[in-house]
């Protein structure tokens, strides 16, 4: 059985083409508009992915990632893509154990290293797929919207984090967690993950 990706957008642009690509690459996709589309979707099918777009209608893409990640919720991983890059998404996401990747012009490369990383098997499909469309003219999926960000949780709900070795949080992590590296200056993915959480 193929693993599941949700793709969470309210640019329809967005959702066909990211379903597209990762249709390609061998992955069952299916789509959402909006954050309340996406908490009945994921608890209806509990996805092994989800990617999600931060400002959304009726329910930003990281209310909604906290209520799906809270305990007993599906365990799945999540891919937070916004279109303005932001401190406070990038802590939000590294606290919550989720990747983050900016619609900027590496979007693609950033969006592939999390995809092989969450399923390593798949790598060479996902390369095969990705790599054509992050260099075209123009590889970015939308434009950053114009419209003001919505409100987000001022205070995310615990979640435990993995454990595993490598990963930020856990004992034994060798190397630094990429995120904010400076004031203002973002890493373009954060690397965590959340797979195991408090009971």
């Amino acid at each position: 059985m193929n693993a599941s990706i949700l793709v969470i957008d309210d640019e329809e642009s967005t959702r066909r083409l990211l379903g597209g690509v990762l249709g390609q690459a061998s992955f069952e996709v299916d789509t959402a508009s909006n954050g309340m589309q996406v908490l009945l979707k994921a608890r209806r099918t509990a996805p092994d992915l989800m990617i999600i777009d931060v400002n959304m209608p009726k329910l930003d893409g990281l209310t909604a990632s906290f209520h799906l990640l809270e305990p007993g919720g599906p365990a799945m991983d999540v891919i937070v893509v916004t279109g303005v890059a932001n401190d406070e998404t990038v802590e939000r996401c590294e606290a919550m154990g989720m990747f983050y990747a900016c619609k900027h012009a590496e979007f693609w490369r950033d969006l592939t290293t999390a995809l092989i990383e969450i399923f390593p098997a798949m790598a060479e499909q996902i390369v095969a797929q990705t790599r054509p469309v992050g260099t075209a003219p123009d590889p970015v999926p939308s434009r950053p919207p114009s419209r003001e960000p919505a409100t987000l949780l001022k205070t995310p709900p615990r979640i435990g984090m993995s454990g595993r070795p490598g990963t930020i949080g856990s004992p034994g992590t060798s190397r630094p967690p990429l995120g904010v590296t400076k004031p203002l200056r973002m890493a373009s993915l954060v690397r965590s993950r959340v797979r195991n959480r408090l009971q």
